[in-house]
């Protein structure tokens, strides 16, 4: 049996009791990990002397090494998996086996793989003989993995998992050396359980240790991955995984019917059983072999575990039809085993079997993504209120297979349960946004045990009141670490409240000693106490707004303190601070910048001072009157070197507080443009403006002995750099428009290669007030490509492979230009965070680059330059935040979504065509269409903390320039898409397909066709599901000959759709449904008509919106309760109307947006916002920022509308943001917009005040606090 796993004989979980009966009358019983046996008579060896005793059938759990002699069925496919294996031997790279659930690809690893190996090796000599481990992934997979490794080398696990992240080549490099002669095959069973039982980071982790291990030929370790086929869609995000997929993966499909009777028959002919010829038929005929649609290769579990049953209930030495039918059969042998264990448990023991059973399933948005999930020793101890009753349960399922103790805890034996079992399914579909929420619930409560309980992480406001009343409701549900949890958040949000009510308890306690006079003072001070502090909250998110440009760490904290005052003066300023950055030491200037290898102290050159900073934003010293230029820090930061006055100083930082300087070495007479020292601080290199580098031996820091000094570059040499693995070689670059690479180990430093010409270099200018310093060229973190700026025929970037530094090869190069001149090219800098994003400065801005592992260089999104962002540039370690030398101290970026900084998710794919359709679902599961005119997919997207995507399916496009758009019904079990379907010969004839979103492929179930004249270019359902709503608009007189209109299709017949009547319209672009679904609105040039629908036979108009002339593009939306609706125009205009009744009352709230073309428009669920577009804005004031953007006007007070936040957007091909949608929460605002990918925005303050707090550098100070906020008592907002 593999290491990490245990089948259901294995020692049981602390606490819980196990007893079995042997044959003869004796007793096992287990407690915890003892074993006791009582022998009442003699022990038989019922193994040895009654070969029937053995059950050859392992039911649900899969077979294991050792039982080879009854695996049958699967020759073919363990061939293919060890000729794969062989290949990637010599190759390198991982083996990927793919199947259905229940394909039998866990009984093929363990046990056909592991025993084929075993007999005959894979291709190579001695391979029989080589290691071999089969893991599960659990939620700490990267862990699992290093112990594994660290058992078959002399590397500790902390080592490997550093190397892991930090180095890859060199843990690849050390394997080999440890594993000489042999190669490790791992084997990774349910492979998929990394993207259900781990979080993000963890399965970056995990992900990127695979592959340092097993890339390139020759590789010490070998990888098998078995992954459930409906996981392929997770595996794409991943390139590594991506191009695994690509390379010839093992797919495993159904079960041939000459090797299903081999699956039947041999196991029972090596025991000596036989199968009456009548079950053999029933066997074949209930797992669908000759049905054409049937899937015998995912019914494999289910004829496992019924053989296994109809064993126990065998006659003599013959399993009989009689005692298979007693079973259940195939379908319903695994729930007559479960029920019938459930109806045999006390009252205690069904409520714990309930609880049990649901905390092991992680309930996703369809059945498919319905999984496992492994539960700890731990959580089993303290997650349930009775644990007898649950030691019953897992005691009473474990013996009977139906739950699996391994890996330190506990798990459901096969998915095959989760559908099999129609009890456990009620269970589930019971309340599925109750089980969703209690997942989510508990993520949050491990992130909260695993930051060491920062107060931070806890619940507050709104989302506090949710949680406490879905547990009140639920209490069988809550797990006492989920109640830990509650409680402490409701104890701290009861502390803040506390600290911002003392006045008014002040005032409450006086009103009940005044006299009736003094009350009416009381209670009119206290609405003043209210109002000042409105308006305090007020002016402190206006002051957030104003300084955001200038001062945008100090503006994040005011607008964190805003919202704390007052949750509604505050959103605004939240929201629009997304995507800012905070700012470490904004008082200073800074040249140049380093850091440590932990990212933990910052070295800062201002000009005029060395600063060492706190990662945490606080000064930990400072060294005045030196004229500073260049800077770098050792990667154990105890070791400085800065450019003073035309010579270097070095410093010795170990005491950051108290730096000593150590030495200051000449430079010859020369400006000092660059510094650079090697990771392991024996050298130093230093830049100089004649172009000389100057290289010391700084072993003894205090006592650095000159090397030999390097011709470098004529004109200047402005950048110098080391790779993060060591000395060995020096990179240099210059204005003679050259990079060169300096080989330095081992003696006197000489030129290895001068081939790769480049960019025009620009000389470094120091001046009194501010200047920057070049790093042009940078190392990759394995110290194998070289990155940097490229100029002939407008290459921006390339990279070069140096892994040979005397035979520098182009690698990749991008084809994107880089917004700013070539002579102002700045700083590069790379993340070693998993995923590498590449980040190039300059005077035009910042500019995110992504470099894939096929080598692809892709530019991914752009950073608008703030004053002089576009200096010295790097990256946190280990993080996606990004550092940039700016006039007014440190900006520091989150670029965890580099494709739109600022934007919570960025997704998809991009679309072509003059729109782009979106829709999302309204139903238990949250579903994403996209609909262009190239293509269309359909997602699944969870946006509850981080966003996750889930591809279902890709659609066809509609082919047609404007005419496309997609609509869910509102259970969200159904989607319209408009496509084109070919009629004559080179006439394409637009359709709406509408298709089912709960099964696999989403399959086409109706088509509207002939009833379309002209086009479908927007469609909605009525919020009962019962009308189609489409707009077939005549956009091209030329092309087509029918008018435009609006057609209503009935959609509840089970024969399909039908069109009821069609609404002459002229040049209608959009519709939408009142949620009391008998009011249409149909936005058309000129306005918008309100119509009656109460009878969809015979619509009848209503009120007319007007815009007046020149009013060609309208859009609508309603509210979620449908009292609001919002309509907009072209000219910039968009009213929004109240509903009473169906009916529109007025007067309207009015927005003037000038730039906005009124044709997409949102209301929040609650509709206190409206979200609108704007592709020009006219308002290019310092606080709102020039360029496309999303507007959230606040809508609350009906007379006066205010602009309360703004959303930075892109803008291509004169294109910006088009279609726009609020999920149901109003929690995130989706936006769709051509050649672009999908963005999701935050709107929800809660998550939005944490990610701020993430990012704001330098706390506030008691200084500002007094300025900004006079009125409160001192309170760091980011510390509570």
């Amino acid at each position: 049996m593999p290491e990490g796993s245990q089948s259901s004989e294995d020692l049981p979980l602390p606490g819980l009791r196990q007893e079995a009966r042997a044959s003869g009358g004796s007793m096992i019983v287990q407690v915890g990990g003892d074993l006791t046996l009582t022998a009442t008579a003699r022990l038989e060896e019922v193994f040895e002397d009654d070969p029937v005793g053995v059950c050859p059938y392992p039911g649900l759990l899969p077979f294991e090494p050792g039982q080879d002699k009854w695996y049958f069925g699967r020759g073919r496919d363990v061939a293919a998996l060890l000729e794969r294996i062989d290949k990637a031997r010599i190759e390198g790279g991982p083996v990927l086996l793919i199947g259905a659930s229940g394909a039998g690809k866990s009984s093929l690893l363990r046990c056909g793989l592991i025993s084929a190996i075993a007999r005959n090796g894979y291709g190579a000599a001695g391979s029989r003989d080589w290691p071999r481990r089969v893991i599960t992934p659990g939620p700490a997979p990267a862990r699992e993995l290093a112990d594994v490794l660290a058992a078959m080398s002399e590397i500790p696990a902390e080592r490997i998992l550093d190397l892991g992240a930090r180095d890859p080549a060199e843990l690849s490099k050390s394997m080999c050396m440890q594993l000489t002669h042999r190669r490790l095959l791992i084997v990774v069973d349910q492979f998929e359980e990394v993207f259900t039982s781990a979080d993000e980071e963890s399965r970056a982790r995990f992900i990127g240790l695979l592959k340092a291990v097993c890339s390139g030929a020759g590789s010490p370790v070998g990888v098998v991955l078995g992954l459930r086929a409906d996981f392929y869609g997770h595996c794409l995000s991943d390139p590594w995984l991506r191009a695994a997929l690509r390379d010839d993966p093992v797919q495993l499909g159904p079960v041939e019917r000459s090797d299903l009777d081999r699956v039947i028959l041999g196991p029972a002919d090596q025991v000596g059983l036989t199968v009456q010829p009548e079950l053999r038929e029933a066997l074949l005929a209930d797992m669908g072999v000759g049905s054409a649609s049937a899937d015998a290769s995912s019914r494999l579990p289910l004829l496992a575990h019924a053989l296994r049953a109809t064993w126990l209930k065998r006659s003599g030495r013959t399993l009989t039809l009689a005692g298979y039918h007693d079973t259940g059969g195939i379908h319903g042998a695994i729930a007559a085993t479960a029920d019938r264990l459930y109806a045999k448990l006390g009252e205690p023991a069904q409520a714990a079997t309930r609880a049990v059973f649901l905390r092991l399933v992680r309930i996703g948005g369809e059945t498919l993504e319905d999984a496992r999930r492994h539960l700890t020793r731990d959580e089993l101890a303290s997650g349930f209120p009775d644990v007898d009753a649950v030691a019953e349960v897992v005691a009473a399922y474990t013996n009977q297979r139906l739950l699996t103790q391994e890996q330190g805890g506990l798990t459901i034996t096969h998915e095959a349960l989760l559908q099999a079992w129609p009890r456990l399914r009620s269970w589930m579909d019971a309340d599925r946004a109750s089980h969703v929420f209690r997942q989510e619930l508990e993520a949050q409560v491990r992130t909260w045990q695993d930051s060491g309980h920062d107060s931070s992480v806890l619940q507050r406001g709104s989302r506090l009141d949710n949680a406490e009343q879905w547990a009140q409701h639920h209490p069988g549900d809550v797990a006492r670490p989920v109640e830990r949890f509650l409680v402490a958040s409701r104890a701290a949000e009861s502390r803040r409240r506390r600290q911002r009510r003392y006045l008014t308890a002040i005032l409450a306690a006086l009103t009940l000693v005044a006299s009736a006079t003094a009350g009416l003072a009381v209670v009119q001070q206290r609405r003043a106490v209210t109002q000042q502090r409105l308006a305090e909250a007020r002016a402190v998110a206006q002051q957030a707004k104003n300084l955001l440009p200038s001062q945008p760490g100090l503006a994040m904290q005011l607008a964190v303190a805003a919202y704390q005052l007052d949750h509604d003066s505050g959103r605004g300023a939240l929201i629009g601070a997304m995507g800012s950055p905070g700012t470490y030491d904004a008082a200073d200037p800074v040249i140049d910048f380093a850091q440590d290898r932990a990212g933990s102290l910052l070295a800062l050159s201002t000009g005029t001072a060395i600063v060492l900073w706190s990662a945490e934003g606080h000064s930990l010293g400072r060294v005045e009157g030196v004229s500073t230029g260049p800077i770098a820090l050792s990667a154990d930061g105890r070791l400085l070197a800065v450019g003073v006055d035309g010579d270097v100083q070095l410093w010795d930082t170990t005491d950051p507080k108290h730096a000593v300087r150590l030495i200051t070495l000449p430079a010859n007479g020369s400006d000092v443009t660059a510094v650079a020292v090697s990771a392991d601080k024996k050298r130093l290199a230093v830049g100089t403006s004649a172009g000389a580098i100057l290289t010391w031996d700084t072993t003894i820091p205090a006592q650095p002995r000159e090397l030999r000094t390097l011709a470098g570059h004529p004109g200047g040499t402005d950048s110098v750099t080391f790779p993060v693995a060591g000395p060995s070689v020096l990179a240099s670059a210059g204005a003679d428009h050259f990079i060169r690479i300096w080989q330095l180990g081992g003696g006197e430093p000489y030129l290895v290669s001068a081939t790769i010409r480049e960019f025009a270099g620009g000389k470094s200018q120091f001046g009194s007030s501010f200047s920057k310093v070049g790093h042009r060229i940078a190392f990759s973190s394995n110290g194998k490509n070289l990155i940097a700026p490229g100029d002939d025929g407008g290459l921006s970037l390339r990279i070069w492979k140096v892994d040979d530094p005397s035979k520098p090869a182009l690698l990749t190069h991008s084809d994107a230009t880089n917004n700013c001149g070539i002579d102002t090219f700045q700083s590069i800098s790379l993340s070693n965070s998993p995923g590498t994003t590449i980040a190039t400065a300059c005077s035009g801005g910042i500019q995110l680059w992504k470099f894939e592992d096929n080598d692809e260089l892709t530019d991914w999104g752009h950073l608008t330059a703030r004053g002089d962002d576009g200096g010295a540039l790097a990256f946190q370690p280990a993080t996606k935040r990004l550092l940039v030398a700016t006039r007014g101290g440190i900006h520091k970026y989150d670029v965890q979504n580099p494709t739109h900084v600022g934007a919570l998710a960025t997704f998809g794919f991009r679309h072509t065509g003059l729109t782009v359709g979106m829709a999302l679902s309204s139903g238990g599961r949250q579903l994403l269409a996209v609909a262009g005119s190239d293509s269309g997919e359909l997602w699944q997207v969870n946006d509850s903390e981080k966003v996750t995507t889930t591809l279902l399916a890709r659609l066809p496009g509609s082919s047609s320039f404007a005419g496309k758009s997609a609509a869910f019904s509102p259970d969200g079990n159904r989607v319209a898409i408009s496509e084109d379907a070919p009629h004559a010969v080179g006439e394409i004839h637009p359709v709406v397909r509408l298709r089912d979103t709960t099964n696999p492929g989403v399959p086409v179930i109706f088509t509207i066709d002939n009833e379309i004249d002209n086009s479908a270019v927007y469609m909605q359902f009525s919020p009962d599901g019962r009308i189609l709503a489409l707009v077939d608009d005549n956009y091209a007189p030329v092309i087509h000959a029918k008018p435009s209109s609006v057609k209503l299709f009935a959609t509840g017949d089970s024969a399909g759709p039908k069109l009821i009547t069609s609404i002459p319209v002229n040049d209608p672009q959009s519709v939408a449904f009142s949620p009391a679904a008998h009011v249409l609105m149909i936005n058309a040039a000129g306005g918008v008509r309100q119509w009656d629908i109460s009878d969809p036979t015979s619509p009848t108009p209503q009120a007319l919106i007007s815009f007046g002339p020149g009013s060609n593009y309208t859009g609508s939306s309603f509210s979620l309760d449908g009292t609001r609706v919002a309509v907009g125009s072209n000219d910039g205009t968009v009213q929004l109307w109240r509903v009473d009744a169906g009916k529109l009352t007025g007067p309207p709230t009015t927005i003037r947006t000038p730039g906005a073309d009124g044709q997409y428009v949102a209301v929040s669920p609650d509709g206190r916002v409206v979200a609108i577009p704007n592709a020009r804005p006219s308002d290019l004031s310092a606080d709102v920022g020039a360029g496309p953007r999303i507007e959230l006007w606040d809508v609350t007070n009906p007379e006066v509308s205010t602009l309360d936040a703004v959303l930075k957007d892109q803008q291509v091909d004169g294109f910006a943001a088009g279609q726009l949608a609020y999920t149901r929460d109003g929690r995130a605002l989706y936006t769709t917009q051509v050649s672009q990918f999908v963005t999701v925005w935050s709107t929800d303050p809660e998550r939005d005040q944490i990610a701020l707090c993430r990012i704001a550098g330098d706390p506030i100070t008691p200084e500002q606090w007094a300025k900004y906020i006079p009125g409160e008592p001192f309170s760091s907002p980011c510390s509570t």
